[in-house]
């Protein structure tokens, strides 16, 4: 193995032999210098390079080369003056952009506020017609009957008798219901009155100061006696009409029986029960020559529900109309 010795002289020797080899050129007469350089450089006091291998222990002045052991080194020497800058070297070439791998998605933000409502859209086409529902549950069945045959009344409690089936008011008229087994108790029951109104028999003339009639109800239970309840009036409130033989009048008078809106008798009125009026015109007496200008044309009576019931054409009381009498 060598020696730190011998790789020191070894570079410091190659330095020097590749100085003179650059000084000498390549002409023929440069190898007896390069021998003579050679003697010199092992000779003492051959030059500056030689004082600088003998203070570095490779040479002495009296032996020449000597493989003496390598000192410590020296401090470094100063810095030398800094260089002129190089010129600038080409700029880098921008390497192309590698995607990453894409992160895990954030957590959802808040929502946002609702946008403008848009306009509305047309109406699409109308979809076919659904199954029909179910059936609903019954309503009530309210009793309807007419009534178009009337009887003569001579006097009261005499025996009914038949007459005419559109009698006049000459003489009281009578007339008579059954109620039908589906009425429902407590239910306002309407007697509707369809009266003819003619004067040109009597030549225009009034046959009283007001047109008034005079009423009396009868009510048969099953199992007990007749009721009976007399002097009820009614006051027709369709002004009178004057024809002079142009014909007669169609009235319409709505009478609720067991309410207080009109006769408010028989509040308990219950299925099965009979009922029998009587009916004449008031004051009659004035003008006993006369025809009535007044006759029945039928009677209806129906059911209605609660509150339903409403009178109409008469006003009712159990009072004797004090401004009705002859005229003058």
């Amino acid at each position: 193995m060598r020696s730190n010795k011998g790789l020191v002289f070894g570079s410091v020797a190659t330095i020097a032999v590749a100085g003179v080899l650059a000084t000498a050129g390549c002409n023929g007469g440069s190898a007896l210098m390069l021998q003579d350089w050679g003697r010199d450089l092992l000779s003492i006091g051959s030059g500056a390079l030689v004082a600088a291998l003998v203070a570095a222990n490779y040479v002495d002045s009296a032996n020449g080369l000597v493989l003496g052991e390598v000192g410590p080194a020296g401090p470094p020497g100063p810095q030398g003056p800094q260089g002129e800058p190089g010129a600038p070297g080409e700029p880098g070439r921008s390497a192309p952009a590698v995607p990453g791998e894409q992160g895990p998605a954030g957590p959802e933000g808040p929502q946002g506020p609702a946008g403008p409502t848009g306009p509305e859209g047309a109406t699409g086409p109308e979809g076919p017609a659904g199954p029909p529902g179910p059936e609903g549950s019954r309503g009530p069945s309210y009793f309807d009957v007419f009534v178009d045959e009337f009887y003569r009344i001579p006097e009261v409690g005499t025996q009914y008798a038949s007459v005419e089936s559109i009698p006049r008011f000459h003489a009281p008229v009578g007339w008579k219901v059954a109620i039908p087994s589906r009425y429902s108790p407590g239910n306002p029951v309407t007697m509707r009155l369809f009266l003819s109104q003619d004067y040109s028999q009597n030549g225009g003339l009034p046959y009283t100061q007001c047109d008034a009639f005079r009423l009396a109800v009868v009510r048969w239970q099953p199992g007990g006696s007749a009721e009976y309840v007399d002097n009820l009036y009614l006051t027709l409130a369709q002004p009178v009409t004057l024809l002079g033989g142009h014909g007669s009048v169609l009235l319409v008078v709505d009478i609720p029986i067991n309410t207080p809106q009109g006769l408010n008798v028989f509040g308990d009125l219950q299925p099965a029960q009979f009922l029998a009026f009587g009916m004449e015109h008031y004051g009659r007496e004035c003008l006993p020559d006369r025809i009535s200008p007044y006759a029945i044309l039928g009677v209806e009576f129906f059911e209605s529900g609660v509150g339903e019931d409403e009178a109409d054409g008469a006003v009712f009381s159990t009072d004797e109309p004090v401004e009705c009498g002859c005229p003058s």
